[in-house]
């Protein structure tokens, strides 16, 4: 089941409004726009601006669809606060956690701790972690197990136990929660199976 975006989401901050694609269709933009918003529909593939172009005719008024152009302008403007969780004393095995590493361009994936090490959050203590993945429609018996909405993350994830990997402990950022023990379970002898 897919997630329906909030109309305020961040995810929307590069839509288009109605007027901007009634003048893409009626072709009455600069080229460098109509190369932007082209890109937008077709590269980018947004559903949603995708599917407000089929519904714009010349003569009738673009539709509202809950977003306007000031809307998201101020979405953009709005800086992004995080509220930091306060950290467990030490890493356990179960445990979900978001991660950040500075020099890494990409949005990484949160984890899941399989082997704490000395459960220490330093860069001496290496860990084993299993990444957990948004694509909850790839499952392999054996090789992910899906965590359903229930989990600390509150939305399901593939637990790719075929990727387990180490890392280095001073690398995790924000403890999410533990799974329960039943969950615990089913991995660690889906990764006796694996292995």
């Amino acid at each position: 089941m897919k997630r329906k975006k909030d109309i305020s989401s961040l995810q929307y901050s590069n839509c288009l409004s109605g007027e901007e694609l009634l003048k893409y269709k009626t072709g009455t933009l600069s080229e460098s726009l109509r190369k932007r918003i082209f890109h937008h529909l077709n590269v980018d593939n947004c559903k949603r601006c995708r599917d407000i172009i089929l519904l714009i005719e010349p003569d009738i008024p673009p539709p509202d669809m809950g977003i306007r152009k000031e809307h998201t302008e101020r979405i953009k403007r709005k800086p992004i606060i995080r509220k930091k969780r306060k950290a467990p004393k030490l890493i356990e095995s179960g445990q979900i956690w978001t991660v950040n590493i500075p020099e890494d361009e990409n949005i990484l994936p949160p984890v899941l701790v399989i082997d704490p090490g000395s459960g220490e959050r330093s860069g001496e203590n290496i860990i084993r972690v299993m990444p957990l993945s948004f694509d909850t429609e790839f499952q392999v018996e054996n090789e992910t197990l899906l965590l359903d909405r229930s989990n600390p993350l509150g939305y399901p994830v593939l637990v790719e136990i075929f990727n387990e990997r180490p890392m280095i402990a001073e690398h995790l950022d924000e403890c999410r929660g533990k799974i329960t023990r039943k969950q615990s379970e089913i991995i660690n002898t889906s990764r006796s199976r694996f292995i």
